[in-house]
C-alpha cells in the first residue's frame, strides 16, 4: 500500500495499527465552570456528609440547598442517609415554596441504579426515590464527578467547620436538639452569610397547593374541587373577568342526548357467549333484555364517561349502564317519563328517565314517544288520555 503523498496522519495511523508506535492518550476535554441558575427553583441540589456533629457522636447531614443562590432549604442530622432522609429534604422544600425543575444530586444507589461500579446511571429502572420525583415531573440529574458537585461540596466544608461549634456553644448534645437549632437558628444565620443574590429576578418554583385551599385546610381532591365550584370560581371572576366588547351570546341550548354519552371514550368490543363484555380486565353482563333475545357475538360500543361510569350501546340502543367496578347500575324509575308542557299531539319537552336529560320534541304523540331512539323513555301503552303533568 502506497502512503497519499504529503499525508503525515494516514502513516502515523498505520504504524499505530500495527503497533509501531504506541498511541498518545486523548487530550482531556476544556471544560468551563457552569454558572449558577439564573432564579431559584430551577435546580435543586441534595447531597449528605457524615461528621461530629457533636462531640463523640457522628450523623449523616442532609442538606437540600439552590443551585440559584446557595440558601439551604432544608437542613437536619440522620443516623444514616438514605431513600427516607432524601425524599424528607424534598418534602420540605415543597412544603415551604412548591415544585421546583431539576434535582441535581451524587450517584447514591437510593437515588440511581448502576449496573457497573462506575458505570453510567440506570435511567429506565428506576428507585423508589426516582419514581416519585417522576411522579413530580420534577428532572433528576446524577453527577459525573465530584467537582461537578462543587458548590455543595464547598458548601459542607463550610457546615463541618462552623456546626459543631456552634451546636457546642449552646450545649447541645443530642440530635432532636441539634436538628431544632438548625430549622430555628443556624439556617437564617448562615443565609445571611453565606446566601447570594439570583442573577435574575423571578422563582421557578410553582405552588404545590393552591395558596386559597391551604387557607381553609383542604387536603384532598373532594373537598378542593367543591371548594372550586361553591367559592374560587365565583372569587376568581370577580376579580379578574372581563366584560364582552358587545352584547349578546353566542352559547345554544343544548338539546340533544345526554352529553356524558358524546363527551367520553368510546371502544367497540364483541359480546361474549356469556353475554358479556371484557373490558380492561372486568366482565360487564349485559342485563336480558324484552326487545332481543340475545346478543352474542353482536358488535358493540363502551363508554367510558369523565366520572368513570360506563355504558354499553348496540347502534343507538342503550343496554346498560354500569359503575367504575363494572357492576350494573340499575335505572332510576320514580319518573318514567313526564310532559313539562303542551298534551299529547303538541309540542312539549319530556325528560329521559335514564340520563335525566331533557328534550325538545316538536310534534309530539304517544307513538312517536315510545319508539324514540333514547332507551330511558318510557310511556305506559293506551294512555292519550294522562294528565298534563305526568304520563
Amino acid at each position: 500500500m502506497v502512503a497519499p503523498a504529503g499525508n503525515y496522519t494516514w502513516v502515523k495511523r498505520r504504524r499505530q495499527e500495527a503497533a509501531l508506535v504506541p498511541q498518545a492518550k486523548a487530550r482531556g476535554a476544556h471544560r468551563k465552570r457552569r454558572e449558577r441558575s439564573p432564579w431559584p427553583g430551577l435546580m435543586i441540589h441534595q447531597d449528605g456528609s457524615r461528621h461530629e456533629g457533636v462531640s463523640g457522636q457522628k450523623w449523616d447531614l442532609i442538606v437540600t440547598m439552590d443551585d440559584a443562590t446557595n440558601e439551604p432549604y432544608s437542613m437536619f442530622f440522620v443516623e444514616e442517609e438514605d431513600t427516607m432522609s432524601s425524599l424528607q429534604g424534598v418534602r420540605e422544600v415543597i412544603e415551604l415554596l412548591g415544585l421546583f425543575s431539576t434535582f441535581y444530586s451524587d450517584r447514591g444507589s437510593h437515588y440511581w441504579p448502576t449496573p457497573e461500579a462506575g458505570g453510567k446511571v440506570d435511567q429506565q429502572n428506576l428507585t423508589p426515590f426516582g419514581q416519585a420525583m417522576k411522579h413530580l415531573g420534577i428532572e433528576m440529574i446524577a453527577d459525573c464527578s465530584p467537582e461537578a458537585r462543587g458548590r455543595s461540596e464547598r458548601m459542607f466544608r463550610t457546615h463541618q467547620d462552623r456546626l459543631p461549634r456552634e451546636l457546642a456553644l449552646v450545649g447541645i448534645t443530642d440530635r432532636a436538639d441539634a436538628n431544632r437549632d438548625l430549622t430555628e437558628v443556624y439556617r437564617s444565620a448562615f443565609n445571611a452569610e453565606f446566601m447570594q443574590p439570583a442573577m435574575e429576578e423571578g422563582s421557578d418554583f410553582v405552588d404545590w397547593m393552591p395558596r386559597e385551599l391551604a387557607l381553609v385546610g383542604i387536603t384532598d381532591r373532594a373537598d378542593a374541587n367543591r371548594d372550586l365550584t361553591e367559592v374560587y370560581r365565583s372569587a376568581f371572576n370577580a376579580e379578574f373577568m372581563q366584560p364582552a366588547m358587545e352584547e349578546g351570546s353566542d352559547f345554544v341550548d343544548w338539546i340533544g342526548g345526554p352529553l356524558g354519552d358524546i363527551l367520553c371514550e368510546r371502544f367497540e368490543r364483541t359480546v361474549g357467549n356469556d353475554h358479556c363484555v371484557r373490558f380492561e380486565g372486568m366482565k360487564l353482563q349485559i342485563p336480558a333484555d324484552r326487545h332481543r333475545c340475545h346478543h352474542v357475538k353482536a358488535k358493540v360500543a363502551v363508554l367510558r364517561r369523565t366520572d368513570h361510569t360506563l355504558a354499553i350501546l348496540h347502534g343507538p340502543r342503550k343496554l346498560a349502564d354500569y359503575d367504575e367496578a363494572g357492576k350494573v347500575m340499575p335505572p332510576n324509575l320514580k319518573v318514567a317519563a313526564y310532559i313539562r308542557r303542551g298534551r299529547p299531539g303538541q309540542s312539549g319537552q319530556f325528560i329521559c328517565y335514564k340520563t335525566g336529560q331533557f328534550y325538545l320534541l316538536p310534534t309530539l304523540d304517544w307513538s312517536g314517544v315510545r319508539n324514540a331512539p333514547c332507551s330511558g323513555w318510557a310511556v305506559e301503552e293506551g294512555d292519550p288520555g294522562a294528565s298534563e303533568d305526568a304520563v
